[in-house]
């Protein structure tokens, strides 16, 4: 979801850096580091770092190392962002608010991203069928016969 700076206390920027620091500057979910360029495997259940150590992309867990050339995936720069568990925006109390990765967020929010997406397109056809019951299409007219 893009930020929303309105919705936002003043203090935000200062709330986002202590619930950063609260998980050491790494994703709450699968660690992943703040700013790191790691290779996230083909498949997504695993992470690469530029040392070679691997992780459990679902739950941060160790799983050894890899040599570059052993290790398909893409690379990507981890950028960490603050997600509220609940889903409110205004709820800002600390137990509410997570640092996790762009993926790990995207995955928490799925569900509710999915519900508002359906409800913004309900809305968008009630709205054009209540424009079609207002506007008297014209007739089609029958193309003249040579």
């Amino acid at each position: 979801m893009t930020l929303k700076a309105h919705r936002y206390p003043k203090n935000w920027r200062a709330i986002r850096e202590g619930v950063r620091l609260r998980t050491n500057n790494q994703c709450a979910q699968c660690r992943a580091p703040n700013g790191e360029a790691i290779v996230r495997a083909d498949d997504g259940r695993t992470y690469m770092l530029p040392d070679g150590q691997v992780f459990d992309a679902a739950n941060g867990t160790p799983r050894g190392y890899a040599r570059g050339s052993e290790y398909t995936g893409r690379l990507v720069r981890v950028v960490l962002t603050v997600a509220h568990l609940d889903h409110n925006e205004t709820n800002n109390d600390a137990a509410n608010l997570a640092a996790l990765c762009q993926k790990c967020h995207l995955a928490h929010d799925r569900a509710d991203n999915q519900r508002r997406a359906q409800a913004t397109r309900s809305a968008k056809a009630e709205r054009l069928n209540h424009l079609r019951g207002q506007i008297a299409l014209p007739l089609a007219t029958p193309r003249p016969t040579r």
